[in-house]
């Protein structure tokens, strides 16, 4: 009797561990077969016409240094010139005069035009 209650056991613990094995074999197949979502140029080519811009304009008004520096060209040294900028002569009052801080030119101003916005 007891050697058939042993047998019972081990068989109850064979068939929850194979029951176990199974469960998490479908469940990391299941999770592999999900499809991914993917961005495609089209998909970001419609996103830019809807929007009008692949990345948010950066308020020159109100960013910080280390914000200002995300712009093509601009450094470290010139972000603080454009803060120390307008906290000595105010906020600008349209990006262009951007432009008047030293080492901003209308090169420069060209190639962040479309990455700055003032509110």
């Amino acid at each position: 009797m007891k050697n058939k209650n042993m047998a019972e056991r081990y068989l109850i613990l064979f068939l929850s561990l194979s029951l176990l094995a199974t469960l998490s074999i479908r469940y990391m197949t299941a999770a592999g077969s999900r499809p991914r979502l993917s961005v495609v140029p089209a998909d970001l080519e419609r996103i830019s016409k809807d929007s009008g811009s692949y990345f948010r304009k950066i308020d020159i008004n109100h960013a910080p240094a280390d914000e200002l520096v995300m712009l093509d060209g601009i450094g470290p040294e010139l972000a603080e010139r454009i803060v120390e900028y307008r906290g000595s002569r105010g906020l600008f009052s349209v990006p262009e005069d951007i432009q008047n801080v030293k080492g901003i030119g209308r090169e420069r101003f060209e190639r962040i035009k479309e990455s700055i916005i003032v509110r």
